[in-house]
C-alpha cells in the first residue's frame, strides 16, 4: 500500500475524554494595540503596528500584531473567523501550549495548560504541529506531535503520535484538552481535516483518528479495494488497486488513488469509481494521464485529470456519491506522476468558496475558475479567499533569464477579473470573517518587519 504522505494509525491507547464538543490600500501608522488578559497567554497590549500597506476595504491604522519576542508561533483563523490560534513551544520542557486570541481586537480569549510531547525520536528537541477543525459545529484547536515511547535505555522506544484538542471556544487559563489520543505505531505527523479526523500513519495499515472522541478506524488495504462496478478496473495487465493509497478519510468511507484512477470505496460495499462517469472532455486514465484525488474538504473530493490536449482538468464531486459538481480546464502544466497536492488548500468563512494553487471553485454557484498562465495574463497562484468571494494572490512573471517578478493582484470570482495592487501592497495569508492576517507570505519581495511573526487589519 501507498500511503500518502503521512497517512493513519492504528493502536489507540490512553484516550482521554470528553466529548462535550464537539479575507486597495490603506496604509497604516502605529495602531493603538489592543487590551490583552495577561496570565499565561501572554497578554498585555497587542504590539505596536509596524507601518503597512493592505488592500482596500482593509485599515491597517486598526491593526494589531504579534511579535516575535511573545513566543507565539503558527498562526490559524478558526472556521467561524472570530478567533485566531497560536503555539507556544517550551524546548526545555518539551511542551506545547495553545493560546487563543480574539481575531478582531488581539485580546488573549484563552490559553491551554501546558501538553507534554512525545521524547523526540533519535534524541534531538520535539515540537507540536497546530491545526483546527471543526466537528458537529463546533470548532477545535489540536496539537499533533510525533516521537517514541517506552525508550528507557534498556528497551527500544515504540513510535507514536499524540493529539490533543481543545473547544475554541473556551475562557481561561490553563484550559485542558476535551480529548487526547495516542496511537501507538505511527510513522510521522498526522494531516488534518477540516471534518475533526486526522489522517495518521504507520508500519501496517493506513487509519483516522476522530479527534474529538479518540476513535480510530483501520484502513488495510482489503478496506481499500475499487468497487466491484468499478469499469475497466480489472481489464488491465494489473488491478487498479493493486497498490492503493489512502488519500483523506470521509463520513462514506476511505478516498483511494489507485494506478490510474481514483475511487470512494463505500463502508457498506458501495462506492464510486472515477472513470465510471468520466468529466467531458477528459482523456482515459493512463501511465500518462493520472486522474488524481487530491484532497477531501467541505464534503467535497477534489481531483485532477489530463484533457485529451494534454490540460489540466480539475474536478470537484460530491464525496458521498460522486456526482461531479464542478469543473475546470487550467493550464498546459499536467504532471501525471505527481501524486502529492503540494499547494495548500483554502475555504473562505462560511464554505462558499475553494481555493487551490492556480484554481477557485464556487462550491455554492457550483462553478470553476482557471488563474494559470494564458496568452492575456500571467499565472496567479491563490493565497487566500473571503467569503464575498474576493481572493488575494501574486502573479509571477519570469523574464529570458528566469528572474520572477511577483505583483501583488486581487481577484474578484463571481467577475473572473483580477486587479493589480499597488507595489508594495501585502496581501493576506489568511482571512477570517473581517479581518486579514498578514505574515510572512504577503511580501512579493521581503518579509514583515524585523520581529514581527503576524499582523492583523480588519475590515475598513
Amino acid at each position: 500500500m501507498r500511503r500518502r504522505g503521512r497517512a493513519t494509525g492504528v493502536a489507540v491507547t490512553g484516550l482521554a475524554a470528553a466529548a462535550v464538543l464537539s479575507g486597495c490600500g490603506s496604509s497604516g501608522g502605529s495602531g493603538n494595540g489592543a487590551e490583552g488578559t495577561g496570565g499565561a497567554g501572554g497578554g498585555g497590549k497587542a504590539a505596536a503596528v509596524p507601518e503597512l500597506k493592505v488592500p482596500a476595504g482593509f485599515d491597517a491604522t486598526r491593526a494589531w500584531a504579534v511579535k516575535a519576542s511573545e513566543g507565539l508561533t503558527s498562526p490559524v483563523v478558526t472556521p467561524g473567523g472570530d478567533v485566531v490560534l497560536f503555539v507556544r513551544q517550551d524546548t526545555d520542557a518539551n511542551t506545547a501550549t495553545v493560546v487563543a486570541r480574539d481575531l478582531k481586537t488581539g485580546a488573549v480569549r484563552w490559553s491551554g495548560k501546558p501538553w507534554k510531547l512525545p521524547k523526540p525520536k533519535d534524541g534531538g528537541i520535539n515540537s507540536a504541529a497546530l491545526s483546527v477543525t471543526s466537528e458537529k459545529g463546533k470548532a477545535y484547536a489540536v496539537l499533533n506531535a510525533y516521537g517514541s515511547t517506552g525508550d528507557d535505555g534498556v528497551n527500544k522506544g515504540t513510535d507514536v503520535a499524540r493529539t490533543a484538542a481543545y473547544a475554541v471556544e473556551s475562557s481561561g487559563d490553563a484550559v485542558a484538552p476535551v480529548a487526547n489520543a495516542q496511537v501507538l505505531g505511527a510513522t510521522g505527523l498526522g494531516q488534518m481535516q477540516d471534518d475533526g479526523v486526522m489522517v495518521l500513519s504507520t508500519a501496517r495499515d493506513a487509519g483516522a483518528v476522530d479527534v474529538v472522541s479518540g476513535a480510530v478506524t483501520t484502513y488495510p488495504d482489503a478496506k481499500l479495494k475499487a468497487p466491484a462496478e468499478a469499469k475497466g478496473c480489472r481489464d488491465g495487465f494489473a488491478d487498479c488497486d493493486v497498490d492503493p493509497e489512502f488519500v483523506a478519510a470521509t463520513p462514506h468511507g476511505p478516498l483511494v488513488n489507485g494506478v490510474y484512477t481514483y475511487w470512494l470505496s463505500g463502508t457498506d460495499g458501495g462506492g464510486w469509481y472515477s472513470e465510471n462517469d468520466r468529466p467531458s472532455g477528459a482523456s482515459e486514465a493512463s501511465g500518462d494521464a493520472k486522474a488524481i484525488a487530491r484532497l477531501h474538504a467541505g464534503g467535497k473530493a477534489l481531483a485532477t485529470r489530463r484533457t485529451a490536449t494534454g490540460e489540466s482538468l480539475w474536478t470537484v464531486q460530491d464525496a458521498g456519491t460522486g456526482a461531479l459538481e464542478s469543473s475546470v480546464t487550467c493550464e498546459n502544466r499536467y504532471d501525471g506522476n505527481d501524486t502529492q497536492n503540494k499547494n495548500p488548500y483554502r475555504i473562505s468563512t462560511g464554505g462558499d468558496y475553494l481555493i487551490n494553487d492556480v484554481v477557485a471553485f464556487d462550491l455554492k454557484a457550483k462553478k470553476g475558475y482557471c488563474y494559470g498562465a494564458s496568452s492575456e495574463r500571467n499565472r496567479i497562484p491563490l493565497l487566500s479567499v473571503d467569503s464575498t468571494g474576493t481572493a488575494y494572490g501574486f502573479a509571477t512573471k519570469a523574464d529570458s533569464v528566469g528572474a520572477v517578478t511577483e505583483t501583488p493582484a486581487s481577484i474578484s470570482l463571481s467577475s473572473g477579473k483580477a486587479t493589480p495592487l499597488a507595489k508594495g501592497t501585502l496581501i493576506p495569508a489568511q482571512i477570517g470573517g473581517d479581518v486579514a492576517m498578514f505574515d510572512d507570505s504577503s511580501y512579493a519581495d521581503g518579509q514583515l518587519p524585523k520581529g514581527y511573526t503576524a499582523v492583523f487589519a480588519p475590515r475598513s
